[in-house]
């Protein structure tokens, strides 16, 4: 995961979305914050095997933006019809990584469609279909170790 953060700070110029067809808002909602330090990284994926690998090649978008409070929204706009499942790392110190302790993240981290703070969610589980104007997912983020 760290090495992931790492390379899609790297890459963030480079990565501007797929060229397919251009139809829908996505609109990611997330609460939780448990403070204001630091950035998110809004990981966006479309596809399963790079989500479930965390592989940055796969990442449709990302969004790398400061923490402004306890919950925040952002829209992307002409996302094509398909099916999405989001990452969000709260990277308190902004050290550009997922700070660790073990296999135990230090700070923020959440996915779609699941409350669970234990596992990561299959593709199939995280993804939400976009199939009309406007779409809304929204994602809560865990915190595994007290600050």
């Amino acid at each position: 995961m760290k090495k992931l953060i790492t390379s899609l700070l790297l890459a963030l110029p480079l990565i501007s979305g797929s060229s397919k067809a251009l139809a829908a808002d996505l609109s990611i909602e997330i609460e939780g914050f448990r403070n204001s330090e630091g950035s998110i990284q809004l990981i966006i994926y479309d596809n399963e095997n790079d989500f479930d690998n965390d592989s940055v090649e796969g990442v449709f978008m990302v969004l790398s933006t400061r923490v402004t409070g306890e919950r925040m929204k952002h829209t992307f706009h002409d996302i094509p019809i398909g099916h999405y499942a989001v990452t969000v790392i709260h990277d308190e110190n902004d050290n550009q990584i997922l700070d660790m302790s073990g296999r135990t993240p230090l700070e923020g981290l959440a996915y779609s469609g699941t409350k669970s703070r234990l596992t990561k969610p299959s593709f199939e589980r995280a993804a939400t279909k976009i199939s009309r104007k406007n779409e809304l997912i929204r994602v809560k983020v865990n915190y595994y170790q007290e600050q």
